[in-house]
């Protein structure tokens, strides 16, 4: 089973890595995130798509194409997890090699849709405050590391809960 969940995960993992280097040059063109959200977030949830085939896989030529849910679970999850560290050390490396101003970048952003939302001189110095705090805390690799993990992996196991759901067998033949 963690042969096969690995070459699901690894190749989801990398489809989220690929996808930093798109999103990442569509917001350097115009400065602004939208569309590199977008493109993040999109490519982020049809990498899943790949863990469901791979569930799908393994249910099919490693089970007899009979899997019980908590089966469906189990390798979805690990999928998952795979999925997740690489998505995790792909950012790493793409962000210290590639986009070191992430994070100053990600501030002016945000700063320039509040000051668009019309907020105040005072909620804005609040929020530069904050994003500085932010800031501060994520060049921190271990605070960036956690968060980048736990930025992918609620999806990913809301989405490993629906397809061990969907993907289990109606009735197991004894």
């Amino acid at each position: 089973m963690f042969k096969h969940a690995l070459q699901y995960g690894i190749l989801a993992g990398l489809l989220n890595v690929i996808s930093f280097f798109l999103s990442g040059s569509s917001m350097n063109e115009d400065g602004n995130m939208h569309i590199s959200e977008m493109i993040g977030y999109t490519v982020m949830v049809l990498s899943f798509v790949i863990m469901g085939i791979g569930v799908w896989k393994y249910k099919t030529n490693f089970l007899g194409g009979q899997m019980s849910f908590m089966d469906g679970l189990k390798v979805s999850l690990l999928i998952t997890g795979i999925i997740s560290v690489v998505y995790t050390a792909g950012w790493m490396f793409y962000y210290y090699n590639f986009n070191p101003d992430f994070v100053d970048n990600y501030i002016a952003e945000l700063l320039s849709r509040y000051q668009e939302q019309g907020l105040s001189e005072q909620e804005l110095a609040v929020k530069e405050e904050e994003l500085e705090q932010f800031a501060v805390q994520y060049k921190k690799p271990w605070v960036m590391i956690a968060m980048t993990f736990f930025e992918i992996l609620p999806v990913g196991f809301l989405l490993s809960l629906a397809t061990a759901f969907v993907l289990k067998s109606k009735r197991l033949q004894a």
